[in-house]
């Protein structure tokens, strides 16, 4: 959080396995930008524990490969993605930012042990 470079060049495409309890949790949607529709990635908002001013990261956001086919077609969120219930998912060749309203990882999915 202090050096957000130093941090990115430390562990940028590297695999990452990050446990936090579960704040949000949002399934795959559609969109659209100017250059048509786009699928926005299942998003799982874990909690920090930095979070004692205004400026501390509230959240790490993973996004990723959340969704499990549902019973008539579709796509909900994973059964094991519960609000205030801890989770562990790993990140491979971990791509991320900092960003409000905290650090955000992209391309992850439940960590299997």
């Amino acid at each position: 959080m202090a050096d957000a470079k130093a941090a990115e060049k430390r562990w940028s495409s590297k695999t990452l396995l990050l446990t936090g309890d579960v704040a949000i949790a949002k399934g795959r949607t559609r969109g659209r930008t100017m250059n048509g529709e786009v699928m926005v990635p299942a998003q799982v908002y874990l909690r920090t524990e930095l979070d004692h001013s205004a400026s501390d990261i509230k959240y790490v956001v993973v996004d990723g490969n959340f969704d499990v086919p549902q019973a008539g077609g579709g796509l909900g969120l994973d059964g094991r993605i519960a609000i205030g219930k801890p989770l562990t998912v790993e990140c491979r060749s971990a791509r991320f930012r900092w960003t409000s309203p905290g650090l955000y990882l992209s391309d992850c999915s439940i960590a299997e042990f």
